[in-house]
């Protein structure tokens, strides 16, 4: 099992086999609409990018399904209020990280630098795929097992009810700026 973020116009080409991954114990989580960055975008233009891929991944399965996790282009908004906020106002926990991006090291090298809890970043590329059917196997003969994110955190599997009306974008709610400060 793994988790995955799919973009949202990528689900409606893909849904079969998003739903078979779904039923067969994957994780699907959002990584928005159409791949913009979050950062330049007004705040309906954010709302909509996360909204519509959730909207969209609830009809492929046919269930209201409740995300708990985005992850934003390249990691963008790790550290944006307004990203946090709209997150918090749709009921996801957070926003989803990686130790590694996979295809950047060998598979050798990934197996010298294991360690429990990792998340490696991997894409629908034929090179990050190829790597993967040569990891996976080895990770299992060194006794690693591979789970979601929910698992990996020790949160409740993505809670699903039935199918709601999603034509409507959820406007985000006003939200209290935190000062930063440099440490």
């Amino acid at each position: 099992k793994a988790t995955i973020f799919p973009i949202g116009q990528n689900v409606e080409k893909c849904g079969e086999i998003l739903k078979a991954a779904w039923e067969s114990g994957f994780e699907i989580e959002n990584h928005t609409w159409d791949h913009c960055g979050l950062y330049n975008v007004d705040d309906d233009m954010l709302a909509k990018e996360i909204w519509s891929q959730n909207a969209k991944v609830s009809q492929i399965l046919g269930v209201d399904y409740q995300m708990h996790f985005l992850r934003p282009r390249g990691g963008d908004n790790r550290y944006d209020q307004r990203t946090h906020a709209y997150m918090r106002q749709m009921g996801y926990y957070g926003l989803a990280y990686w130790t590694q991006v996979g295809i950047h090291s060998s598979t050798d090298s990934l197996m010298q630098h294991l360690a429990p809890g990792n998340i490696f970043l991997y894409h629908t590329t034929d090179g990050d795929l190829a790597q993967l059917s040569e990891l996976v196997p080895r990770l299992h003969e060194a006794g690693y097992t591979m789970v979601t994110l929910n698992e990996l955190y020790g949160l409740p599997a993505n809670e699903t009810g039935a199918l709601q009306d999603h034509s409507q974008v959820e406007t985000p709610l006003p939200y209290t700026r935190i000062p930063q400060t440099l440490h």
